[in-house]
């Protein structure tokens, strides 16, 4: 009598890499620049970064195309 064949778990998923996001909370913005969420935050304060956008008392978003940009001319204080 033939064995039944077991069922073939699922094919391992890789983990794809997370597509540009036109908006990155802080934490985020901070991973994808190299500098720790202190320095991010002294940047904005600075004025060297974009203001962030509000979507309430404690979420805040920042434009990735803004940032990207701040960050290519060297941190000069950023336009809006």
């Amino acid at each position: 009598m033939q064995q039944p064949t077991p069922q073939s778990s699922a094919p391992a998923r890789t983990v794809a890499p997370i597509p540009d996001q036109p908006y990155l909370r802080a934490t985020q913005a901070a991973a994808r620049y190299g500098i720790g969420r202190s320095t991010f935050w002294l940047y904005v304060k600075e004025g060297k970064l974009p203001p962030p956008i509000c979507f309430g008392p404690r979420i805040r978003f920042w434009k990735v195309e803004e940032l990207d940009h701040a960050f290519e001319h060297g941190l000069d204080r950023a336009s809006t």
